[in-house]
């Protein structure tokens, strides 16, 4: 078991954060790491779709407020759940899915470049709704499995992607009055 446990394992179960055991530096490093290259790969890809259009709404200052204020809200919520659980959050999930959140309420009629793959019947890309595929993301892709694997631990924290998501809402609907746009 030791020789399997890596230097990164380490990292991740000291600066994760862990319900049954919070601490305030957990809560901020636990947004910057993640469960593998994969997951940073597709945190970055919502980011880079996503997060342009907020960050010019809010600047760079509000932003990075909006981001962290996020993220501090999906971890919290994601350990509503799991008050007792050891097993560390890592990842910037939940911060992004406040970016989204964001995104959804200021920018609900911008058209997504969305890649359909039905191999091999159809690959093409569409255009569609901002508000579309953000209400997919949320429902489908983080409602209906955190409802269908309450306390089975899936290994992905749809609770986090869900607060975050919620607390870009009210961000939004908050922050909107004093944004350049809003």
């Amino acid at each position: 078991l030791l020789q399997s446990i890596s230097a990164y394992d380490l990292v991740i179960f000291k600066y994760g954060f862990r319900p049954a055991s919070p601490s305030m530096i957990a809560l901020l490093t636990s947004l910057f790491l993640h469960g593998g290259l994969t997951h940073l790969a597709g945190n970055m890809l919502f980011l880079w779709i996503f997060g342009d259009n907020v960050e010019h709404r809010l600047g760079r200052i509000g932003f990075l407020f909006t981001y962290l204020a996020g993220g501090i809200c999906a971890t919290l919520f994601f350990a509503l759940f799991v008050p007792g659980s050891s097993i560390p959050l890592v990842g910037a999930s939940g911060a992004i899915s406040a970016i989204l959140g964001c995104y959804f309420i200021w920018f609900p009629h911008n058209r997504i470049k969305v890649f359909i793959f039905l191999f091999p019947i159809l690959l093409t890309t569409v255009l569609v709704p901002a508000k579309i595929v953000l209400g997919f993301y949320l429902l489908v892709d983080n409602l209906l499995p955190f409802l269908m694997n309450a306390g089975q631990g899936s290994g992905v924290a749809h609770g986090a992607h869900i607060g975050g998501f919620i607390a870009g809402l009210a961000l939004a609907y908050g922050l909107g009055k004093y944004s350049k746009e809003g």
